[in-house]
């Protein structure tokens, strides 16, 4: 026959493992999955005139300011010639996305 010490033991871990196995989270019915809404059709995401506006957090020289903004420009379609205005602070240029 078992001790009681053997005994109590058993009882201690099937107590644990039940506790575990009752403490896992259960969502199966607090949240509710929302349908999607949204399509993707392979088509243009953005298409009219977009204002972009460039705010220089720091201290950036000249070029840095020139290569980033270039850049931004660069995101337009070949048909479009943004003119962007440039200042020590901040910079806003605006680019003509078009349908390929």
């Amino acid at each position: 026959m078992a001790s009681f010490g053997s005994i109590a033991v058993a009882l201690v871990v099937c107590a644990m493992l039940l506790q575990t196995c009752v403490a896992t989270r259960r969502l199966q019915a607090l949240v509710q999955e929302q349908p999607i809404t949204m399509k993707y059709h392979k088509g243009a995401l953005l298409s009219g005139r977009i204002a972009i506006n460039l705010v220089w957090y720091g201290n950036f020289s000249a070029p840095q300011r020139a290569i980033v903004t270039d850049f931004v420009s660069s995101l337009a379609s070949a048909s479009a010639s943004p003119a962007p205005s440039r200042s020590i602070h901040n910079s806003h240029v605006c680019i003509q996305m078009t349908s390929s």
